[in-house]
C-alpha cells in the first residue's frame, strides 16, 4: 500500500522493521538487504534517517558472516551524514558503536580512540546519557586487564542511574559487575555480586513491555547474568555451589513463564491467588541461601528446602527417575539417565537458541554428586 501510494518513508519504515524481524531470526543476510531497501528509499531530509543508518552500523556490528571490512563501510557512510546534518548526537553514538565493536573484538586501541572521541563530542555539546560512556569505559578497563577501574566506572553508572536504568542495562551492569569482581577478588566475590543482584531479576524481567525486539534483548542479558552466576556458582566445587547454579539457571528459565502469567493477572484479577502460589513454588527469588519451597537450603542439599515446589499443580518441570524432564518457555531440555542435559530443541526461542550459553549448554557445566 505505500509503495502503491508512493509513501517511500513508510514503506522505507516497513523495510527496516522487517530487517529487525530477520535480526531476531538470525537471518543476517537478509537483514542487510532489507536494510540496504530502506536506506535506499529513506527520503534524506527525514528525521528517521539518522535512526536508519544507525541500524544498518548495528546489525553490522552483530553479523557474524561479515568482514570488519563491512562495518567500517557502514559506519563511514553513517558518520559523513551525521557530519553533513550537523547531528551531534548521532555522531557520539555512532562513535559508541564503534567503541563497543571494538571492545568485543578484542582491539583495545581502536576502542579507546573511539570511546575518546564520544566522549569528547558528549562533552563539548552537553549530550546526554553519559551512562552508557561510562559503561563502554568500564567494559574496555577489564578488557585492558585493569579491574580495579572498571569497578570504578560501573559504581559510576549505578550511583547515577536514579532508578531509571532499563532492565536491559540493568542486567549488563550485573553482570559486568560479576566479572570485574571475578577478575579482581576472585570467583567468591563474583558470586556474592551475583547474589546482591539477583533479587532484582525477577522485576526487571516483568518490566519489559510486550515487545519482541525488547523481550529478545532482556533475554540476552539475563542468559549473560546467568552464565557469570553459575560460572561463579561452580568455580568453588561442591555440590552446595553445584545445586546453587541449578537453582540460579531453573530460576531464569522459569522468568518467562512468571511474565506471561503476571500478564494474565492484569487481564484477569481473579487469578492473583494463583500467580503468588506459582511464585511462591518457585520459591524466593534472590535468596540462594534460604530455605523453603524452591529455595536452596542452607546445606545447599536439594532435599532439604532445594530445587523443588511447593504445589503440584504448578510444578514447573516433570520428573523421570528423579531427574527433571524440564520443558519452560522457551527451550526444552532432554536429560540422560545420569543428568546431563540433551541439546537444546530446534524449536528454542532466538534468544535461547541462537545466544552463546543456552540452558542446555550451561546445564552440562553442572554435576551434583
Amino acid at each position: 500500500m505505500a509503495q502503491s501510494r508512493g509513501e517511500a518513508e513508510t514503506e522505507a519504515g516497513i523495510w527496516s522493521n522487517l530487517a529487525t524481524l530477520y535480526g531476531m531470526l538470525g537471518a543476517w543476510p537478509m537483514a542487510a538487504e532489507a536494510l540496504d531497501n530502506a536506506h535506499a528509499l529513506m527520503p534524506k531530509e527525514s528525521r528517521y534517517r539518522p535512526a536508519l543508518l544507525a541500524q544498518r552500523v548495528r546489525v553490522a556490528a552483530r553479523r557474524p558472516d561479515q568482514a570488519g571490512a563491512g562495518f567500517a563501510r557502514l559506519w563511514s557512510e553513517a558518520m559523513a551524514e551525521a557530519e553533513q546534518a550537523g547531528n551531534w548526537q548521532a555522531q557520539r553514538h555512532l562513535w559508541d558503536e564503534a567503541a563497543a565493536y571494538h571492545v568485543s573484538a578484542g582491539r583495545q586501541a581502536e576502542a579507546g580512540a573511539a570511546l575518546a572521541n564520544a566522549f569528547r563530542i558528549a562533552k563539548l555539546h552537553k549530550l546526554p546519557d553519559p551512562q552508557s560512556l561510562w559503561m563502554l569505559a568500564g567494559l574496555l578497563a577489564l578488557a585492558e586487564g585493569r579491574p580495579q577501574e572498571a569497578m570504578g566506572w560501573f559504581a559510576r553508572v549505578r550511583g547515577n542511574s536514579g532508578g531509571r536504568d532499563t532492565p536491559v542495562n540493568a542486567l549488563r551492569l550485573a553482570a559486568a559487575e560479576a566479572r570485574a569482581e571475578a577478575a579482581a577478588r576472585g570467583p567468591e566475590a563474583a558470586l556474592e555480586s551475583c547474589r546482591r543482584s539477583w533479587p532484582q531479576v525477577l522485576g526487571w524481567r516483568l518490566r519489559v513491555p510486550p515487545d519482541p525486539l525488547v523481550e529478545l534483548a532482556v533475554d540476552v542479558a539475563v542468559t549473560e547474568l546467568v552464565d557469570e552466576y553459575i560460572g561463579a556458582a561452580l568455580a568453588g566445587g561442591g555440590r552446595r555451589g553445584a545445586v546453587e547454579a541449578w537453582w540460579v539457571l531453573e530460576q531464569s528459565r522459569a522468568l518467562g513463564v512468571l511474565r506471561q502469567r503476571r500478564r494474565r493477572e492484569d487481564a484477569n484479577p481473579g487469578r492473583e491467588a494463583e500467580m503468588r502460589l506459582m511464585e511462591t513454588a518457585l520459591g524466593p527469588v534472590g535468596t540462594p541461601g534460604a530455605s523453603g519451597a524452591g529455595g536452596m537450603g542452607g546445606n545447599g542439599d536439594s532435599g532439604s528446602g532445594g530445587i523443588r515446589t511447593a504445589h503440584p499443580a504448578m510444578t514447573p518441570a516433570r520428573f523421570r527417575n528423579g531427574i527433571p524432564a524440564h520443558c519452560a518457555s522457551s527451550c526444552r531440555l532432554g536429560f540422560t539417565r545420569n543428568g546431563r542435559a540433551d541439546t537444546a530443541a530446534a524449536n528454542g526461542a532466538p534468544s535461547q537458541s541462537s545466544s552463546a550459553f543456552t540452558p542446555a549448554r550451561r546445564a552440562r557445566r553442572i554435576r551434583i554428586a
